[in-house]
């Protein structure tokens, strides 16, 4: 009978030390866990602050890292259920949580991997919807110029792959076209590589982008404050890199002849040369 109560007073004890744990042990727990790709393991520290602490600083971060898990275990319905409540969430994009990232951007990232999601079930449509909110209701925030250049590298990529996935290949240069100068900020081979494919197919292309560039124009923003140039290629506007128009290499004032001279040394204008 002893041995039976004292065995009741050592499970109480447990639990009760168990219970004291605060959100913050779980989630550094859980990150330990995913450091090391022990993801059942992670998962069960994620979903235990999710399922008991949802006003927690730790819940959003922990409710994106147990939808990225149950999308590396490709528990793809799960997946998309908890990206789903993460896009509902009322964090702020830019807020700094208190967790080891030091920006947050959940929204941007859950929206992200569900158009991955379904991009793998060839749902190109709905693929397509959460790219674009992605893009425009939860834009990355507080990066580089390095990283927003290679985020934006990476999109066009992802665009052109659904749209061709739509069979809408001229949609798919479009959303390359925006990052075929970027070059001199990040490595956008991948981009020259994916419109080399597409443009090859296309009679005059290199002749059209010719005439697209000598005819530059100036376009100012909404409120009139700043100035871009762009070129229309192929009924697609295509603002130019402002390394190209006011860059150390290009120089003050804007020169049309010295910044066309410029693209022309581009990798991308060397691809076009090979058409």
């Amino acid at each position: 009978m002893k041995k039976t109560i004292l065995t009741l007073l050592l499970t109480l004890a447990a639990l009760t030390a168990y219970g004291q744990k605060m959100p913050s042990d779980y989630f550094e727990e859980a990150d330990g866990y995913f450091a090391q790709k022990k993801y059942d393991e992670a998962l069960t520290g994620y979903q235990y602050i999710v399922d008991n602490h949802p006003r927690s600083k730790y819940y959003p971060k922990a409710l994106l890292n147990a939808g990225c898990i149950r999308f590396f275990q490709e528990d793809y319905e799960l997946a998309t259920v908890t990206f789903k409540k993460v896009l509902q969430c009322k964090s702020r994009e830019s807020a700094v949580d208190g967790t080891n990232d030091p920006y947050a951007n959940y929204k941007h990232k859950a929206s992200n991997i569900l158009s991955a999601i379904y991009y793998k079930k060839r749902e190109y449509k709905e693929s397509l919807h959460y790219l674009q909110l992605a893009d425009s209701a939860y834009p990355c925030r507080n990066i580089s110029d390095k990283e927003l250049a290679e985020n934006k590298i990476e999109s066009a990529i992802v665009y052109a792959d659904i749209y061709q996935g739509l069979e809408q290949p001229d949609k798919a240069i479009g959303k390359l076209m925006g990052s075929a100068w970027l070059d001199g900020t990040a490595d956008n081979s991948a981009i020259i590589d994916r419109l080399h494919g597409l443009l090859a197919k296309k009679k005059g292309a290199r002749k059209q982008l010719d005439a697209a560039l000598n005819n530059i124009y100036e376009k100012r923003t909404a409120q009139g404050k700043n100035t871009t140039y762009c070129i229309n290629y192929m009924g697609f506007e295509i603002e130019i890199p402002m390394e190209y128009v006011y860059g150390p290499l290009a120089g003050k004032p804007y020169d049309k002849k010295k910044t066309i001279g410029l693209l022309k040394k581009s990798n991308f204008y060397n691809m076009m040369k090979t058409l």
